[in-house]
């Protein structure tokens, strides 16, 4: 096991047992360890003591809103997710992690005009049905049957 952040969250939910993925506080503990990109200004003053070390590192999401929105589609057996605004990857594998339980056969698109992930990112995620697409959401529009879009912003 290692100790890097993003690996440790996937590892946790890969674990987990169903009762505690359907606990949206378990899931925003985990989201919370993971850690939250440094972007104070993004996050409420409490979860600043969650922030990484880099800019390049975290989550770009309110932990306790992507938490209840996953829970929120555990029984919707999601076959195709296509994220919009990926920037370095860590939120998109987590989702992908957590929708994975779910929906086995799901497949995942992480589309962004500048993409970031690295390559040990890449790595974490090689063992997920994830696609990393840098281009345009007109590039794939009409590509992709029955997916769920989101643009986080």
């Amino acid at each position: 096991m290692t100790d890097h952040p993003l690996l440790v969250g996937l590892e946790e939910i890969a674990g987990a047992p169903e009762a505690r993925l359907r606990s949206p506080e378990w899931l925003t503990g985990v989201l919370r360890r993971v850690g939250l990109v440094r972007q104070p200004h993004a996050f409420d003053e409490a979860d600043h003591v969650y922030l990484c070390p880099s800019p390049l590192m975290g989550i770009f999401q309110q932990p306790e809103e992507l938490a209840s929105f996953l829970v929120s589609l555990a029984d919707e057996n999601v076959q195709t997710f296509l994220e919009v605004g990926t920037w370095t990857g860590w939120t998109i594998a987590l989702i992908t992690a957590y929708l994975k339980r779910f929906s086995p056969g799901i497949h995942v698109t992480a589309l962004d005009i500048d993409l970031l992930p690295s390559k040990p990112m890449h790595a974490m995620a090689s063992g997920l049905p994830l696609t990393f697409v840098q281009g345009e959401a007109k590039d794939i529009a009409g590509k992709q049957n029955n997916i769920l879009r989101l643009h986080f912003c």
